[in-house]
């Protein structure tokens, strides 16, 4: 539900099965680990990376999935309460992967599902409103190890929208697990850190003192520059609690104005100028602030945000079995090997 329920050595044990899971998750990979296991993705909030992680991890791992939820097509667009929605899809899933516009909700359909007679389903947050997105932590921590070596002696540069960024506040309760971590956050148009996720010797700074801050980190430092796009449906929310009544129409013309305010873009030059073991990352979508230029780069080794949400999938997949209880298995995944990769070729 949160980072801050882990400690550095949970953490680091599913990015060790992870990493361990990474032979097998390759296109066309099938394992048995997770058979006679069924997910159920419950999105209350656009979602594209995150659902598709989920349920392709419990593809490959030989789980089942009962078919994501859509509220037009449900019982809600009956009159059903939000809290039989849940108990209803826990009568039939083992794992409920659930994302909600309210802060803190995951946690209390948590708790519903907790307190039910003959409870076995257990619930992953997969972003509560601006809160948190701890599994977007968790597959950034692997990309970093993957591409840094490690998780400790790091500078993490964090920019944009820090209000409102859920990987963000997830990543104020991770982050500080690990040794020896500078955290500076550079906060675009005034959305900056609340005070609830501060962490101790946490800095920040205006966006325009980006580059000078980041010119003055010594050339040797493991920096991860952490870009975030300006979550502008939230802002709206703030300005206009009407919002969520108006027609598609003025919600654009809303969320545009806001845009147009918030824009901001990460020159390549900046990114050039940063010691040479930086790691540019995003948790995506993207807006103006990566270019085409920079995310689609082949040829410039500070840029990982693809191969972060490759790793994605092995991640899922590590913190599926753990959490059900089968960490066993994954001492051996290859007994459990039903299907190799794909041996694909363009033509």
């Amino acid at each position: 539900l949160s980072m801050g329920q882990f400690s550095s050595q949970n953490i680091e044990n599913i990015l060790a099965f992870s990493q361990r899971l990474k032979p097998y998750s390759g296109r066309g990979s099938k394992l048995s680990i997770l058979e006679g296991i069924t997910l159920k993705p419950l999105f209350f909030e656009p979602s594209t990376r995150t659902i598709d992680r989920h349920v392709s991890a419990m593809n490959t791992m030989g789980g089942d999935y009962n078919p994501p939820f859509d509220e037009k097509t449900s019982s809600m667009e009956k009159g059903e309460p939000e809290k039989d929605t849940i108990i209803t899809a826990a009568q039939t899933a083992d794992i409920l992967v659930i994302r909600h516009p309210r802060p803190y909700a995951v946690h209390k359909f948590a708790e519903l599902i907790d307190n039910l007679k003959n409870n076995s389903a257990f619930i992953i947050n997969c972003g509560d409103g601006p809160n948190e997105h701890p599994t977007q932590a968790l597959l950034d921590y692997y990309t970093v190890m993957e591409e840094l070596g490690n998780l400790d002696n790091l500078i993490w540069l964090i920019v944009g929208d820090l209000q409102y960024g859920r990987p963000v506040h997830s990543h104020m309760y991770g982050i500080p697990k690990f040794s020896n971590n500078k955290i500076i956050g550079f906060p675009v148009g005034g959305l900056g850190l609340p005070e609830e996720y501060k962490p101790n010797s946490y800095e920040e700074f205006d966006f325009d003192q980006l580059s000078k801050v980041a010119s003055e980190i010594d050339p040797k430092s493991k920096v991860v520059l952490y870009t975030t796009r300006i979550q502008f449906e939230r802002e709206a929310r703030k300005r206009d609690p009407d919002y969520d009544n108006y027609d598609e129409l003025r919600k654009k013309q809303i969320r545009d104005e806001i845009y147009r305010e918030f824009r901001y873009q990460i020159p390549l030059g900046l990114l050039n100028a940063l010691p040479k073991r930086t790691k540019l990352l995003h948790p995506l979508p993207r807006g103006s602030e990566i270019s085409d230029e920079i995310f689609l780069s082949n040829n410039n080794p500070k840029v990982a945000m693809i191969e972060q949400m490759r790793y994605g999938l092995q991640v899922t997949m590590g913190y599926f079995a753990l959490f059900s209880g089968l960490e066993e298995m994954l001492h051996e995944p290859e007994k459990y090997l039903t299907r190799r990769p794909l041996a694909l070729q363009r033509i």
